[in-house]
């Protein structure tokens, strides 16, 4: 069962009258709608998808449909996905696999976007990068680095101008290295403790490193909050 159908994300207008299109099936519709809604969680807030041209001989059952995209799915492709559905067994509310369909997808998203050739081992700087709205084409469906992710970091490959900056196209440089001083802050109910300790491992901002007390020789995990700076995580 072939079913033509467009489907733009939160701006659904279907035609009406004699001399347009009928409007699709409510099954194309609602596969459709998950299709669209698995896609943009996975790229984020503010993602435009487009469903194109669904082909499913699936059922539609009642209550929630939930959309699954094969792992090698790409922007601007056609796509298979999972339907699944959920359903209480014994007791419990677990996802059912209910079909299989595919559809055209295209995204449009914010993304960074090359001003200008980097030369892989470049350190990417203002000047070339920008945020721009625009379709992307041939991509995994996972979320895109966000210029502050971009900022700073070394390209791994050489980036011709106007390309899309994937996550496996940089690498950050760390913000703490193995061996830094940082500066140890740990927080309770009543408590709040701060101490200069030294770096095991080295990582970016945001990433969990162990950091070891001079004295004692104890170790502990913290996630790096800044140059120099990390919070320890209670375990």
């Amino acid at each position: 069962m072939l079913l033509p159908l467009a489907l733009i994300v939160a701006t659904l207008a279907w035609a009406t009258g004699p001399d347009v299109p009928a409007r699709p099936a409510p099954a194309a519709e609602a596969i459709a709608r998950a299709m669209a809604d698995a896609v943009r969680q996975r790229f984020g807030p503010g993602t435009v998808v487009e469903i194109d041209d669904v082909t499913s001989g699936s059922q539609v059952p009642q209550g929630r449909l939930d959309a699954v995209p094969d792992p090698g799915g790409r922007s601007g492709s056609r796509i298979g996905f999972s339907l699944l559905t959920t359903r209480s067994v014994g007791g419990r509310v677990r996802a059912v696999r209910v079909g299989r369909a595919s559809a055209m997808v295209r995204v449009q998203v914010q993304h960074v976007h090359t001003r200008g050739f980097v030369a892989r081992g470049t350190e990417v700087s203002a000047q070339d990068a920008e945020v721009v709205l625009d379709a992307i084409a041939d991509l995994p469906l996972r979320r895109l680095p966000a210029l502050g992710e971009v900022l700073g970091a070394r390209a791994l490959r050489d980036l011709p101008a106007g390309a899309c900056v994937t996550a496996s196209d940089v690498v950050r440089q760390p913000t703490v290295r193995a061996g830094d001083e940082v500066v140890v802050t740990a927080t309770g109910p009543d408590f709040q403790a701060t101490a200069t300790m030294v770096a095991a491992d080295s990582g970016a901002e945001g990433a969990v490193i162990r950091v070891v007390n001079r004295e004692s020789r104890r170790t502990l995990r913290g996630r790096i909050v800044s140059k120099g700076v990390v919070n320890v995580i209670h375990e």
